[in-house]
């Protein structure tokens, strides 16, 4: 079995490096790297401290575009206690972001 690449990335101030260390050891079997042209699998790293602005989502395009697997995460939620709201408007602007991608296809 090859070993599969994991990008993880995400806005500045997102933990991005602490958390592509944490899955290093987690994940021996993989490289993990936190840049890349292609990987088999992004994970996309968000704080809880505030929600996702435009410039975010285009980080997630660019990192999404040589996979299908994408996979969401909130850090910080440990001090910041409202993430429950900030994540329910990451979801929204997600959302909207999809609508209007889905407008320009047409």
């Amino acid at each position: 079995m090859t070993a599969r690449v994991v990008l993880v990335t995400g806005p500045p101030l997102a933990g991005v490096t602490a958390l592509a260390g944490a899955l290093r050891q987690a994940l021996p079997g993989h490289t993990v790297v936190e840049q890349a042209d292609a990987a088999d699998a992004v994970v996309f790293a968000v704080s809880a401290a505030a929600p996702l602005r435009a410039s975010d989502l285009g980080i997630l395009d660019a990192a999404a575009r040589s996979t299908d697997l994408v996979i969401g995460v909130v850090t910080k939620a440990d001090v910041h206690h409202d993430w429950p709201a900030v994540r329910a408007a990451d979801r929204a602007a997600g959302a909207r972001a999809d609508a209007d991608r889905d407008r320009a296809r047409r």
